[in-house]
């Protein structure tokens, strides 16, 4: 609402500045016009004839009347700007004062930057000043004839065509303008459109990567804890020293779920100089160790198979490629562990620098008749993994094959 208010008091403010500057045009018209018939019917010596003298009375309370009608016209011009300009060019043949809203009314559709409008309105000036002239001198001039005559009507003709095509030129610039605003206008809109669409899809692209994060993060822990929590509810013979390790693993996955958490949130809150260092504390394939010896004792049995030549903690691998591979990991364990309990699970990680980074994960299905674990989750588990790989540049793909369901991705690794 804040931002409206302004906008809709600017929108007054501009109507109100347009309203006022027709308003000064419209006088100024009115200005002019009678200018140029006080000019037109200049006191002339010559005419002592009382005849004559009423005959230029007559003359100019004509060239007034027909020039307020035009000058009436030329206000609502905007309406039928082509009509208009013409009409006010046919009122000149017995008005001067017609050639003032004649003029501006160019002005106005040469804005429009239509060429056969603007050509038949220029030709209106000339044909109506040489009809105005011809009249004016024979009504006032009868015996005015000849050479001078037809001399002055040439003048009268080519300064009337000048001053036509001066004021069409300024129309004209006036619509160039106006269309270089407008295109302005539409490319800063449109760059504020795509500003917005791109805001929205980083907003959308910030809320998946913070439901993966906490997917990943929390979806391994708490499965853990489901598990155990799990033995605890349905399994009546267990010993009290069984019962206090279970119990100790819930509130050690519990707590490790909870620092999980708060490093994901510290992430979203910091800025970027600090999202980088968050970043290099988040897990990676240097705590995969860890991780198996988590789900080791959440009741699976783990195989963890790691060439020589691949070193886990020698800070050879890319950080972003050790942090997806540790994920991948990670959510196919919680898989296993759900799906799958108490089926074993082979890892195997390979891969160099300039070959890239690949990894499987093999589980056994459950045998027929056998329940999953009752884990809720978010159901972004096989999808998430595989926009994680694919948003890294990699490759994922999991599927079942005889008996046992295999994942495998591979990660870019640059040579050094």
């Amino acid at each position: 609402m804040s931002g409206t208010r302004p906008s809709l008091r600017q929108g007054r403010i501009e109507a109100l500045d347009s309203r006022w500057a027709e308003i000064a045009l419209v006088v100024a018209v009115w200005a002019l016009g009678l200018g140029y018939v006080a000019l037109m019917f200049w006191p002339d010596p010559s005419l002592t004839d009382p005849a004559l003298v009423e005959r230029q009375e007559q003359a100019r309370t004509l060239d007034l009347l027909v020039g307020h009608i035009g000058l009436a016209l030329f206000v609502v011009r905007h309406r039928h700007p082509v009509a208009i300009t013409l009409l006010l060019g046919a009122m000149m043949v017995v008005s001067s004062f017609a050639a003032m809203p004649y003029l501006f009314a160019m002005v106005s559709l040469a804005t429009y930057q239509r060429l056969r409008p603007i050509v038949l309105g220029m030709l209106m000036m000339p044909l109506a000043t040489l009809v105005y002239s011809y009249t004016l001198q024979r009504w006032l001039h009868p015996e005015v004839v000849g050479k001078e005559l037809g001399a002055t009507f040439a003048a009268d003709a080519v300064y009337s065509l000048v001053i036509g095509l001066i004021f069409v030129l300024l129309g004209w610039n006036i619509g160039a303008r106006r269309e270089l605003a407008a295109h302005a206008a539409e490319r800063a809109a449109s760059a504020e459109r795509e500003h917005a669409a791109r805001l929205v899809s980083a907003r959308m692209a910030e809320r998946t990567r913070i439901a993966r994060e906490m997917h990943d993060a929390l979806g391994h822990r708490l499965s853990v804890v489901a598990m155990h929590s799990n033995g605890l509810a349905y399994r009546q013979d267990l010993s009290p020293e069984e019962v206090r390790e279970a119990s100790t693993t819930i509130a050690t996955q519990a707590r490790t779920a909870l620092n999980d958490l708060r490093e994901i949130l510290g992430v979203l809150r910091s800025d970027i100089a600090e999202e980088d260092q968050a970043a290099s504390a988040m897990p990676d394939l240097r705590h995969l160790p860890e991780l198996v010896g988590e789900t080791c004792g959440a009741g699976c049995t783990v195989r963890l198979e790691v060439p020589e030549r691949l070193t886990l903690d020698s800070g050879e691998l890319p950080q972003a490629a050790s942090r997806h591979a540790y994920r991948v990991v990670q959510e196919s364990l919680t898989n296993a562990c759900k799906h799958a309990p108490g089926q074993p699970v082979h890892i195997a990680l390979s891969g160099q620098a300039g070959a890239g980074l690949s990894l499987r994960v093999v589980n056994r299905l459950p045998a027929p008749g056998e329940e999953p674990v009752d884990v809720v989750s978010g159901g972004m588990g096989l999808t998430g993994m595989q926009e994680r790989v694919h948003l890294a540049g990699g490759r994922f793909s999991a599927q079942a094959q005889e008996g046992e369901f295999v994942v495998d991705a591979w990660l870019p690794w640059p040579a050094a």
